[in-house]
């Protein structure tokens, strides 16, 4: 079965790649990482990676754990970190959710390709809480308890 055969309606998988197990797709090398992945194929597999977070309700879980937190959190603003943040659902969502709650927030987004980060700036225009860096998550740059 080739990649276009593929029964995924992901436009990056093949069967190999399906066939992976937790282990192997903690192991293996993403595919946005690839320094010398096109400016559309990163694109693409971020809209990807969004209808995959929507799908298994990705920001659903995080939202449910983290709504707790900033309603009972004193800091104003609420400072989050966002690891490897990718396109950058997931910090919009939590930013939404905030200003639903009245509560201020500062989300800081980290990611390794400046492609995703470019990508998750155009798409968060209208979020100006959201700040984005190109860091690596291993080697935060941050001194102990910056974040909430």
């Amino acid at each position: 079965m080739g990649e276009g055969d593929c029964q995924s309606p992901l436009r990056h998988c093949d069967e190999d790649t399906l066939k992976l197990s937790c282990e192997q797709r903690v192991e293996a090398e993403e595919w946005v990482d690839d320094p010398a992945l096109s400016v559309e194929d990163t694109r693409d597999t971020l809209l990807e990676q969004a209808v995959i977070n929507r799908l298994i309700g990705g920001g659903r879980a995080t939202l449910t754990h983290a709504c707790p937190l900033l309603k009972a959190c004193a800091s104003d603003p609420v400072r989050v970190l966002d690891l490897a943040c990718g396109g950058a659902d997931l910090p919009r969502q939590l930013v939404d959710r905030a200003r639903r709650l009245g509560k201020r927030i500062e989300v800081t987004a980290l990611d390794l390709s400046e492609m995703v980060i470019e990508w998750a700036r155009r798409m968060s225009a209208g979020y100006p809480e959201i700040t984005f860096l190109r860091e690596n998550a291993l080697e935060l740059p941050f001194p102990p308890r910056s974040f909430d």
